[in-house]
């Protein structure tokens, strides 16, 4: 089991057009047309080159909005980073007994991934949180 690469990074905001532009005219990025139609708005981005991967998920509206109802900004705007990982399994049995919290869950059936959310600090133990 290991990390064979960088798969996206998402990144939640409450201006979709304007992080848009920063990525595709200042960095020169473009817009991958292969997001699947989703509940909220978005836009997948990659490198100009063809056939290159999205590697940056930008999404809005209600799906961005933090705990408090707002969207964050900073580096609290990065939702998660998503790797591609030989041996999943494997690593999901690693990563428990480490003692760290996984929630894997599908995600839509047109996307065909599968998410495993990691703790980054050990799970409490049952006795600390009696």
């Amino acid at each position: 089991m290991s990390a064979l690469g960088l798969f996206h990074v998402a990144i939640r905001t409450a201006d979709l057009g304007a992080t848009g532009a920063f990525y595709t005219r200042v960095l020169g990025m473009v817009e991958d047309p292969g997001r699947p139609q989703m509940a909220f708005p978005g836009v997948w981005l990659r490198a100009p080159v063809a056939g290159s991967p999205a590697i940056i998920h930008v999404y809005a509206g209600q799906a961005a909005s933090g705990s408090e109802g707002a969207v964050p900004s900073g580096g609290a705007a990065v939702d998660h980073v998503s790797l591609t990982i030989a041996g999943f399994a494997a690593l999901r049995e690693r990563v428990r007994g480490l003692g760290r919290l996984v929630r894997p869950r599908g995600l839509p059936a047109v996307l065909g991934w599968l998410k495993l959310s990691v703790a980054l600090r050990p799970a409490p133990s049952r006795a600390s949180r009696a």
